[in-house]
């Protein structure tokens, strides 16, 4: 069960052309992996939907209404999308230097709750369809306080 979640989450469909990936624009992509981080260990909290709005606002640099509203429509699209990968690929559109600090944001987001900046399946992931290795993704960890 867990497996068949799994390499649906990874790989959409099941080739029969059915799925259909929507585009997203870098700022969507960036968002929808920011939700799908904050939802990593099932909860969704309001602390975590706070820290997912914070990034897109240090991300972007807009505000807390235009942050609040791309984070809101990111809640909607990752709730039925079955898998990461277009908005990762949405993402590839954004410089490098924009590509690492989302993954400093998305350690950010998956640490909100007072857990250990483990390595987390979805920033390997997304660190691995990024061209990032390991060592450059840890460097982007934020540095506890």
């Amino acid at each position: 069960m867990v497996l068949r979640q799994l390499s649906e989450w990874l790989f959409p469909g099941d080739g029969d052309g059915e799925t259909h990936p929507t585009a997203y624009t870098p700022q969507q992509g960036a968002s929808g992996l920011l939700v799908a981080a904050a939802h990593r260990d099932g909860r969704y909290t309001l602390v975590e939907q706070d820290a997912v709005t914070a990034a897109l606002m240090k991300l972007f640099m807009i505000g807390n209404p235009e942050a609040t509203a791309l984070r809101q429509e990111a809640d909607a699209e990752v709730e039925k999308s079955m898998s990461f990968v277009p908005f990762a690929a949405a993402v590839k559109g954004l410089p490098k230097e924009e590509q690492a600090d989302l993954i400093r944001q998305l350690w950010v987001v998956t640490s909100v709750n007072g857990e250990t900046l483990n390595e987390h399946l979805l920033i390997s992931s997304v660190r691995d369809f990024l061209g990032f290795t390991r060592a450059e993704a840890d460097a982007l960890k934020p540095v506890a306080e």
